[in-house]
């Protein structure tokens, strides 16, 4: 069977934390990332795993609320996932939980990237682009009316553009397969907008 572990952030001591899953359902003690020390860490509250070093590695992606930033920190070591089966989100107080899954080593977390986004960023997606099948990385900011789109490319991310959305961004998945590709976003409002390529 495929083992569950768990990739949390937490917005009160500004880290993330990898907790792996023995085999028999039991999680370790967290492998604790410190964001604190980038300056621009602050406030960690939306994670999410994404293949851009390295196609055998994951590295973690991090939205900071409370620096308007989001943080790339690279994985240089054992595989922290080998494959992501099922990611789901439980917020719980601060911080949001996403499951992923078949752990084999503790990840070596290198080089810290910090990137300018939109005011009081909350979520985040990494996905593929259906039309030209480039990596891209969407922010959900909270505190404004738009979402921060990212360009990933050559193992590097690259800002590309603002796109205005309805009241206050506060989620964000993507649905669809293949050439269709769609990004939901959750905003203040209760409403929903659904982005097309």
């Amino acid at each position: 069977g495929t083992n569950l572990d768990l990739v949390c952030s937490s917005a009160g001591s500004s880290t993330v934390s990898v907790l792996t899953n023995n085999g028999f359902g039991l999680l370790s003690v967290a492998t604790v990332v410190n964001l604190a020390g980038t300056n621009s860490g602050v406030g960690p509250i939306g994670v999410v795993l994404a293949s851009i070093s390295s196609t055998s590695f994951l590295d973690i992606l991090v939205v900071n609320e409370q620096a308007n930033t989001m943080t790339w920190v690279t994985n240089h070591g054992f595989s922290l996932v080998t494959n992501i089966v099922v990611t789901t989100n439980v917020v719980s107080g601060t911080n949001l939980i996403t499951s992923v899954t078949n752990r084999n080593n503790v990840g070596n977390f290198g080089v810290y990237s910090n990137f300018p986004v939109g005011l009081a960023p909350t979520a985040l997606v990494f996905f593929t682009n259906g039309i030209n099948t480039n990596m891209e990385i969407a922010v959900a900011n909270s505190g404004t009316n738009y979402l921060s789109l990212f360009s990933v490319t050559n193992k590097t991310i690259k800002f590309y553009t603002n796109v205005p959305t309805d009241h206050r961004p506060q989620s964000l998945t993507m649905v669809g397969h293949g050439t269709n590709i769609w990004l939901a976003c959750g905003t203040k409002n209760n409403g929903v907008m659904v982005f097309t390529n």
